[in-house]
Parts: C-alpha cells; sequence; structure tokens
C-alpha cells in the first residue's frame, strides 16, 4: 500500500515539482534530495523516484515518526519557493525550481506505538503544510506477548511471568501461547484478554532447546515470536557455618533429662537450623543447589558471590573469618546471621566488624511466654512475596526465645519486629552485598517458624533476594547495545549462520532483524536473543487531530486532475471577469452615445431661423 500511494504521489508531480524523498524507522534517511532531483528533467525524476522505492522493505526497527516529520520538516522549509518565481514562467525557465509553498506528504500507517515525542520540542514552519496519507492494515486483532521475569513469588521458581497485551479495537480476545523448541511440542496455553487490556499469566520454565515464545490466533503474525536464551543451569551452593553439636539443650533435652532418658541423635538433629535448611527444594529447571555445611573455622577463603548466593552463620567466627566474611558480602555476597539461643550473642564481635558498628546492645530478651512477628515490612524484597493477604498471616507462629538489639545505627533497616517491640531481622547494606541479623532461631526449641508454612518462601527469598538468581534470558530491543565489548578479534553471528566482525559499536547496526545471535571472542561465547520494540505491537491507529497538540498545520496535496480541474476554473473566474469588464465598457460606451446624441439635438433646436427673401 505503501507504494502504491507513492507512485501516485510521483504520477501526480508537475513540471516545475521538486520531490526528496525520506525513508524512515528508528532513523531517518533521504533516499533522494532536492539537490539531485533539480539536476533531473520531469521525466527522469519520476523515474529515479520511483526506482529508489523499488529497492525499499520494511525494517524490524522501531517507529520514530516525529523525528522522521522533524527531519522531512527541516529538508522542505530550506527549499521553500521563491516568491520572485512566476505562475506563466516556461517550463525550461522552472526545471529545478520550486513554484509553490513547499507540502509534507507522510505515508504511514500511523500505528500509536510511533514514537511522537520529540515533536514536542520542534517548532512547526509557519508555510509548511502537512499531508497524511494512511496505510490501512486488513486486519484488527493484534496481540502481542512479553516475557516479564522468572517467577518471583515462592511455589513458582518453575513458573516465568509473561503478558498479554490485545490491543483496542481487536476483534477476538481468545489466544494460545506455546515454546518454540520444546520438546514437548503439544503444550499449549490459551489465554483470554478482553480487547484493549492486559494479562499476566504463569507458564512453565522453558527448556534449554526454547528459542522463542509464540502467540498464534491473531491477524498480524510479525509480532508473534518472541526470542531468548534459555540459561544453562547453574550449580549455587547455600553455605552453612556452624555446628550442631554446640548448640544448647532444647525442650526435648530437657525433658529426657526430667526421666534421665538420653536424647537420641535424631531428636538432636530435628532441632538444630541445617537439619531443616536441608530439607528447603531449592532446585528447579534453572538451578542445582547444594547445602555445605562447615565449622567456621574451616573457612580458609572468600566464598564467591556468584557460585555462593548466601552464607547462613549458625555460630560465633572469630575475628579473621569474619573478615572474610566481609570481603565476600562486599562482592555481592549475602550473609545471614541467625541467633537462635542465648550463646549466639556471642556473635556481636563479627557483626560489629563487618557492619562496622561498635554501639548496637545486644541483650537476651525476656519472654514471659511466646511473642509474635508484628511489624513486617511487606515492600521489602524478602517479604514481598508473602505481601498478598492469603499469605501475610504470621499470626500463628510462636517464639520462645529472641535476642534483643538496642541502639541500631541510622543505616541499619530494621524489616520485622516482635509485637515486643524488638528488632526480628535487621539489615545492613555492605558494599555490592549486604548482611541481616536474625534475632532467634528457626529450629522448635526457639520457635515455630520451622514447622510453619512461611519457612519455605522466608529462606527462598534469603536465597534469590537481590542476586544469585537472576532473571537472564539474554534479550535485548533491536537497536540497542548488547552488553558485550567490541575487540579485533569479536564476531557476531546471527540468523542464517551469516557471521561479521564486531571491532566497534558501529557494527551493531549489521543486526538487523529479530533472532538468535552469538557474540564470539577467542574461547569465549554468548548467545544472546534480539526481539522486536515492544512499542511495534500497538498497531491501534493514532485519531486524526494527533498532531493539531504539536502545532503542525494540515493540509492536502492536489492530484494533478485537481490542480488541471483548479486552473480551468480559475481560468473560467478570470474570463467571466473580463466579460463583465467588457459588458460594463460597452454599457458606458452606449451611454455615452445617448448622451452625445441627446446634447447634439438639444443644441440644434436651440439655433435661430435665418429669413431668406
Amino acid at each position: 500500500q505503501a507504494k502504491e500511494k507513492a507512485d501516485a504521489i510521483i504520477d501526480d508531480l508537475m513540471p516545475a515539482d521538486q520531490l526528496a524523498i525520506v525513508l524512515f524507522d528508528n532513523q531517518p534517511r533521504t533516499l533522494l534530495s532536492y539537490e539531485q532531483a533539480a539536476e533531473l528533467t520531469p521525466e527522469q525524476l519520476k523515474k529515479t523516484a520511483r526506482s529508489v522505492l523499488a529497492d525499499t522493505a520494511p525494517t524490524w526497527h522501531a517507529t520514530q515518526l516525529g523525528r522522521a516529520i522533524s527531519y522531512a520538516a527541516d529538508i522542505a522549509v530550506t527549499y521553500e519557493a521563491d516568491d520572485s518565481v512566476q505562475r506563466d514562467a516556461t517550463e525550461k525557465e522552472t526545471i529545478g525550481k520550486p513554484t509553490g509553498p513547499a507540502k509534507l506528504v507522510l505515508i504511514s500507517d500511523m500505528q500509536q506505538g510511533s514514537h511522537l515525542e520529540s515533536l514536542q520540542a520542534y517548532s512547526w514552519p509557519k508555510e509548511l503544510t502537512l499531508d497524511i496519507r494512511r496505510v490501512v492494515a486488513a486486519g484488527k486483532t493484534n496481540a502481542s506477548a512479553q516475557i516479564l521475569s522468572i517467577g518471583d513469588t515462592f511455589g513458582s521458581t518453575d513458573r516465568i511471568r509473561v503478558r498479554v497485551a490485545n490491543v483496542d479495537g481487536s476483534e477476538s480476545s481468545r489466544f494460545r501461547l506455546s515454546w518454540v523448541g520444546d520438546s514437548n511440542q503439544g503444550f499449549e496455553m490459551p489465554v483470554q484478554v478482553p480487547r484493549g487490556e492486559t494479562r499476566v499469566i504463569r507458564m512453565p520454565l522453558p527448556h534449554r532447546d526454547v528459542t522463542s515464545l509464540m502467540l498464534q490466533d491473531d491477524d498480524h503474525s510479525f509480532d508473534n515470536l518472541r526470542y531468548l536464551v534459555s540459561p544453562q543451569p547453574q550449580s549455587l551452593t547455600l553455605l552453612y557455618l556452624g555446628s550442631d553439636d554446640t548448640r544448647a539443650p532444647t525442650r526435648t533435652d530437657v525433658t529426657n533429662a526430667n526421666t534421665n532418658a538420653t536424647p537420641s541423635a535424631a531428636d538432636r538433629a530435628r532441632d538444630s537450623l541445617l537439619y531443616y535448611l536441608n530439607r528447603v527444594p531449592l532446585n528447579n529447571s534453572r538451578r542445582e543447589v547444594t547445602v555445605t555445611a562447615m565449622p567456621p573455622d574451616k573457612l580458609m577463603a572468600v566464598p564467591d558471590s556468584q557460585t555462593t548466593p548466601l552464607v547462613v552463620v549458625g555460630q560465633s567466627v572469630s575475628t579473621d573469618i569474619a573478615e572474610r566474611l566481609k570481603q565476600y558480602a562486599a562482592a555481592g555476597g549475602k550473609l545471614l546471621f541467625v541467633m537462635s539461643e542465648r550463646s549466639d550473642l556471642q556473635m556481636q564481635p563479627a557483626i560489629e566488624s563487618i557492619s562496622g558498628a561498635n554501639n548496637v546492645q545486644f541483650t537476651e530478651a525476656k519472654v514471659d511466654d511466646y511473642v509474635m512477628f508484628s511489624q513486617i515490612d511487606f515492600a521489602h524484597p524478602l517479604f514481598e512475596p508473602m505481601s498478598d493477604p492469603q499469605f501475610n498471616d504470621f499470626t500463628k507462629v510462636r517464639f520462645w526465645s529472641h535476642r534483643k538489639l538496642a541502639s541500631l545505627p541510622n543505616d541499619w533497616n530494621t524489616i520485622v519486629k516482635f509485637d515486643d517491640g524488638d528488632p526480628a531481622i535487621v539489615e545492613k547494606i555492605i558494599g555490592e552485598g549486604r548482611m541481616w541479623v536474625m534475632t532467634t532461631g528457626w529450629q522448635p526449641s526457639a520457635s515455630q517458624l520451622a514447622l510453619s508454612t512461611k519457612f519455605l518462601p522466608l529462606i527462598y527469598s534469603f536465597f534469590e533476594t537481590l542476586g544469585g538468581d537472576a532473571d537472564q534470558y539474554g534479550s535485548i530491543t533491536l537497536g540497542e547495545p548488547i552488553g558485550y565489548p567490541p575487540s579485533p578479534s569479536a564476531t557476531i553471528t546471527g540468523p542464517g549462520e551469516t557471521t561479521f566482525e564486531y571491532t566497534s559499536q558501529a557494527d551493531l547496526d549489521l543486526i538487523t532483524q529479530p533472532g538468535i545471535y552469538q557474540y564470539s571472542d577467542h574461547s569465549t561465547t554468548h548467545p544472546f536473543a534480539v526481539n522486536l520494540a515492544e512499542s511495534e505491537s500497538h498497531t491501534v491507529p493514532m485519531a486524526d487531530d494527533v498532531m493539531d497538540r504539536f502545532g503542525i498545520k494540515m493540509g492536502k496535496t492536489l492530484t494533478v486532475a485537481q490542480s488541471q480541474m483548479n486552473q480551468r476554473q480559475l481560468r473560467d473566474i478570470e474570463l467571466e471577469k473580463q466579460q463583465k469588464v467588457w459588458q460594463w465598457l460597452l454599457a458606458a460606451a452606449l451611454v455615452l452615445l445617448a448622451i452625445e446624441t441627446l446634447w447634439g439635438g438639444l443644441i440644434s433646436r436651440s439655433k435661430p431661423q435665418t429669413a431668406t427673401s
């Protein structure tokens, strides 16, 4: 349609007209300039214009319509007509000279996803008019799917969130989603989205061989594939520093002592922090997590924050170990100190050493019977997954004992408080990472937490919050930087196994379509997905008056037939005016003749008669 409309405009060019052609997507480009057109005869101009348009095709880049309009407007006003050019100039005199005010003709589908923001800062030329020739799509229904992130709420670590949007004016609301490349090719997820609305659904995580997410059952297929690179499963470690043999007597131990019974190994194990950590299902299709326990004095090196997202400290540590843990946290690691019993007050020197705070008071709290979580910051990432009303009730979880922290510095964040006002979980940012201090334990001798439904989501949050399990599907929008550095030896391989050198950022212009690409530099390879800009899916046409708010003067460019008709009408009007003038002149002449005749008659009557003899 666009080329047909452009051909019609070319056909309607008058001999004295000049033409410039600008093609645009995310950047405008001049295909034919006024200077080039000025060197051509009218017939050559039409032939050249059709030739440059024949080689064009739609691209996959985002549509920066505002940038293109201002770019073309600047070109047009530079070559506005000179008032000295006369309308009756000969064809030879006017070739290469514009003969009227410049007009800008825009051929576009005018979809709402076309960016117009740049026009807000553009001053529209007073004499320039904009004529919009709309390209109309055949179907009205268009839906799109966007991968948002891996499931970030507890119980959904094997799910991924997908947002499905249905444009306003669609004639359908039922669509299907499926993974392309999945070994289970028969899987499809139906989704219903009313027109003009969006829905967020959770889909099973894609397998390693999946390359894209496909949406079906709308009218336009150009945006139905969302490419992705499934991350390879990570091997991660949850490190526990503590010894189960050094804990205080449990309630079971006391009962056994009163009955002269020896506590069994199973009883002692079930009352340890590590026992319950080992039973948290942290593994999923994206990671394999190993819980590793060791006495603190066996930590000989700083843990790697990339492979060990969380270190749980279950007993006091030495100054040397505290220094290693501080370096670990500063590099992006997460530390969780669990003060599960009275003897853990000895953690104070290590906590102060890592945090740099020396005035915090550590004491044992007095608990008459039990306390509960009272003030919980559900906006914090630790508890945000449990903020829904069906999950945020902690009133059934009782704590038999806890430690008390007082005089906390201002840069410490209290996330949870007990109902007696004492902090339950506090947080301190350490470099790129963080340290949490939990003033109670989750084992049965300290609380009911490990046996409640809140324990699993809480440990998930400690393990996943702010790193260690990021949503990495290697996807960028077409036209964005890829995140890998150029180098003399770097190459990029795209769809169809086409390879090009990546020595500078300018080489990224060779990425021209969505798909799966691979960055290579020596022995390093990184696959990444390139996708269409989300705005391109907003296919609903803009309103007719959308340009008015930018102060753009609208107008219509006349066809040859319309121009000829207007010229004939002007000639007829001019002829009619001339005829009216001659009619008045003739009438005036007749009046003068009548007056002259009358005057002559009067004179002849007034002369005296001469007598004759």
